[in-house]
C-alpha cells in the first residue's frame, strides 16, 4: 500500500491529467446529444448570415471585415459594448456543420469549467475537489437550456475569461509580478466585453478577496487590476448607450420581481428542472443515455467521497467553496433579475430560463460537490470499515442520481427536437440539391418553411447560406411583396411524408399570391422514390375548371444525382395549382 501511495504521489500530475482527460471524454459523449438540436434562437439568423459571408469570402477578407466590425464597438457605433460577444473568424472554422458547432460549444463549456476548477484548487488547496467539481459541472450542464446548444457559448466564454482573470490575480498575489496584474485587467475587460455577466464576476472576485483578507482596503488593492479592466469596459458601455447604460435592459428595482426572477433563473441551471416543469416526454431512453452519465457519476462519486477526504481538508474549506459556488450560481441570475426586460412575466418562468444558466450551472455543480464532500468528511470520521461502506453507498447514490438525471434530460432533449431536426436537414437538402437554382437575386421566394418567426432576413439568409449565393425569401403571408421587386415571385414548398414521400417543389408564380405556377421543379429523393413513379399535379384551365395531370419521372428533365441520390425533376407545364403536387408510385 505504501508503495502504491508513493507511486501516486510521484506521478500525481500525470494521474490528475489522465483523470481530467477521462472525464472530458465521457462528458463529450454525454453532451454530444446537443447535436440532435437544430439551430435555435438568434442562431437562425446570425449563424447563417456569418456562414454565408464566411463561405463566399477569402479568409483574410472576412477577417478584416470582422476586425472592422469589432472596431466599431470601440468607436461607439453600437448601443451595446460587445466587441468580444460574437464569434471570431477563427471560431467560424468550427461552425460549418451542426456537429462541429455543438462540439465547439462543448469545448468552450469544458474550458470554462476547467478554469473554474483551477481557481477552486488554488483557493481550497484540494485538487480532488477541483476534479470533482469539474466532473459535476459537465455532468450537470443544463442541456435543455439554449445556452448549451445556441448563442455560440457566450455565457461560458464570459465565465472562461473571468476565471482566467481570477487566476492572474491569484498569481499576482503569490509573485507580485506586474504582468499578472496586466493580464487580470485585460481578461476582466474581455469578459465584460463578451457578456454583461462579466461585471458580476468582478463583483464576486472582490467579495472573495474581501473574505480572504478581511479588509476592504486590502481586498480592493488585491483585485484592483480586475476592477480597472471592468471599469474601462463599463465606461465604454455607458458611452455606447449615451450614458443610460440600459440598451433596452433598463434597471428596475422591484424587489419581489427581483427575488422571483433570481430564483427561477437559478432553477434553470438544474438540468432536469425545466423539462420536468414542461412535462416533456423522454420517449425511448437508450443505453447511451444511461451509460455516459453513469460513468461520470461513478468518477464524481469516487473522487468526492474518497479522494478529497484523503487530504483531510478542514470542513470550513468546502463550506467556503460552497459559498463561492452559490455566488457563481446566483450572481448572473441576480443581474438578469434587476433588468426590466427580464422581469416581464413571460421572459423567465419556472419552465424556461435564459442562456446564462449554462454558465451558472458551474456554480450549482460546485455547491453540490462541496455538500457531498462535507457529508463524506463526516462519514470518514467513523470507524474504518463502517465509514468506508457508508462512503461507498454515498458514492453509489451520487452515481445513480447523476445517471437518472442525465438519462432523463438527454432523452427529453433528443425526443423534443427529433421532428424539428429532420425538418431542418430536409430543408437544407432541398436547397443544396439545387431546387432554387433557377431563382436569381432579383427574384423573391415565398416559402412555407418558417425559419425564425417569419423574419424575412432569417428566411433570406437560410437560402443564401445553403445555396451559396444571394437569394431573397420570406414566409408565405408574413409580409407584403416589395413594390420595387425587379424579378419574379417563386413559390417554394416543402412537405414531410406527403403521399408517402418527403416532397418539395419550386415554381415561378403567375401572380403575387403564388396560387398558379409555371414550370414546376420537384425535389426527388432518388434513393427512396422508384424511377418509374409519377408526379401528380393539377392545372387550372382557361375556363376556370381544374384538370388532374400526371407525368412519369422518366419523362421529366432531370438534373444529375448528387451523392445522396437526390435530383431535381422539371415539369414543363403552366397554370399548375400550388400545394396540389404529389409523387405517386402506385
Amino acid at each position: 500500500m505504501n508503495s502504491i501511495s508513493q507511486v501516486c504521489r510521484r506521478h500525481r500530475r500525470l494521474l490528475l491529467a489522465a483523470g481530467y482527460l477521462l472525464v472530458l471524454a465521457f462528458a463529450v459523449m454525454y453532451l454530444r446529444v446537443t447535436i440532435s438540436v437544430p439551430p435555435e434562437g438568434d442562431d437562425k439568423l446570425t449563424l447563417n448570415a456569418w456562414m454565408y459571408d464566411f463561405q463566399r469570402m477569402p479568409f483574410w477578407q472576412y477577417l478584416l471585415q470582422d476586425l472592422r466590425q469589432r472596431l466599431g464597438y470601440f468607436l461607439l457605433e453600437e448601443v451595446r459594448f460587445f466587441p468580444f460577444h460574437y464569434p471570431s473568424a477563427i471560431s467560424l472554422l468550427f461552425f460549418g456543420s451542426l456537429t462541429s458547432y455543438r462540439l465547439y460549444i462543448i469545448g468552450v463549456t469544458a474550458a470554462a469549467a476547467f478554469l473554474t476548477g483551477r481557481v477552486i484548487a488554488r483557493l481550497s488547496g484540494s485538487e480532488g475537489l477541483a476534479l470533482g467539481g469539474f466532473t459535476l459541472a459537465l455532468t450537470l450542464a443544463p442541456i435543455f437550456n439554449e445556452g448549451m446548444y445556441s448563442y455560440y457559448a457566450v455565457p461560458q466564454k464570459a465565465l472562461f475569461w473571468a476565471m482566467a482573470a481570477w487566476l492572474c490575480l491569484l498569481h499576482l498575489q503569490d509573485t507580485g509580478r506586474r504582468r499578472w496584474g496586466v493580464g487580470a485587467a485585460v481578461l476582466a475587460f474581455i469578459s465584460c466585453g463578451t457578456y454583461e455577466i462579466g461585471y458580476m464576476y468582478t463583483v464576486i472576485v472582490a467579495g472573495v478577496f474581501l473574505v480572504l483578507s478581511r479588509s476592504v482596503k486590502k481586498a480592493l488593492l488585491r483585485c484592483a487590476p480586475a476592477l480597472s479592466g471592468t471599469a474601462v469596459a463599463l465606461a465604454f458601455h455607458l458611452a455606447s448607450s449615451r450614458g443610460s447604460g440600459s440598451t433596452g435592459n433598463a434597471l428596475a428595482v422591484n424587489l419581489p420581481e427581483i427575488a422571483r426572477v433570481t430564483v427561477q433563473q437559478m432553477a434553470a441551471s438544474i438540468p432536469f428542472f425545466n423539462p420536468m416543469m414542461l412535462g416533456e416526454d423522454p420517449g425511448v431512453i437508450t443505453n447511451g443515455d444511461k451509460l455516459w452519465p453513469l460513468l461520470l457519476g461513478i468518477v464524481a462519486g469516487l473522487v468526492l467521497c474518497f479522494v478529497v477526504p484523503l487530504r483531510k481538508v478542514p470542513a470550513r474549506v468546502p463550506a467556503a467553496m460552497a459559498g463561492l459556488g452559490l455566488a457563481l450560481w446566483a450572481g448572473p441570475a441576480l443581474l438578469l433579475a434587476c433588468s426590466e426586460r427580464y422581469q416581464q412575466p413571460e421572459a423567465i418562468t419556472w419552465k424556461w430560463g435564459y442562456i446564462p444558466a449554462a454558465a451558472s450551472s458551474v456554480g450549482f455543480a460546485l455547491v453540490l460537490a462541496c455538500l457531498i464532500v462535507l457529508l463524506a468528511g463526516c462519514l470518514a470520521r467513523l470507524p474504518r470499515w463502517p465509514g468506508v461502506l457508508l462512503r461507498l453507498a454515498l458514492a453509489a447514490l451520487v452515481a445513480v442520481g447523476i445517471c437518472a438525471n442525465g438519462a432523463y434530460t438527454r432523452a427529453c432533449l433528443r425526443n423534443h427536437h427529433a421532428k424539428n431536426l429532420d425538418n431542418y436537414y430536409f430543408f437544407v437538402d432541398t436547397i443544396e440539391a439545387g431546387l432554387a437554382d433557377t431563382v436569381t437575386a432579383d427574384d423573391l421566394l415565398l416559402c412555407n418553411e418558417n425559419v425564425w418567426g417569419g423574419d424575412t432576413a432569417a428566411e433570406s439568409m437560410f437560402f443564401s447560406r445553403f445555396a451559396g449565393r444571394e437569394l431573397h425569401a420570406q414566409l408565405v403571408g408574413a409580409d407584403v411583396i416589395p413594390e420595387d421587386l425587379k424579378g419574379s415571385v417563386y413559390a417554394y414548398q416543402t412537405y414531410r411524408d406527403y403521399g408517402g414521400y418527403d416532397l418539395a417543389w419550386c415554381g415561378r408564380a403567375q401572380d403575387e399570391n403564388a396560387e398558379l405556377l409555371d414550370t414546376l421543379q420537384v425535389y426527388v429523393q432518388g434513393a427512396l422514390v422508384p424511377d418509374n413513379a409519377v408526379i401528380k399535379y393539377t392545372v387550372r384551365l382557361p375556363d376556370g375548371s381544374e384538370e388532374a395531370r400526371a407525368i412519369c419521372l422518366l419523362d421529366c428533365d432531370q438534373t444529375p444525382r448528387n451523392a445522396k441520390g437526390d435530383y431535381i425533376a422539371t415539369v414543363e407545364d403552366s397554370s399548375i395549382l400550388n400545394a396540389k403536387v404529389m409523387i405517386w408510385d402506385g
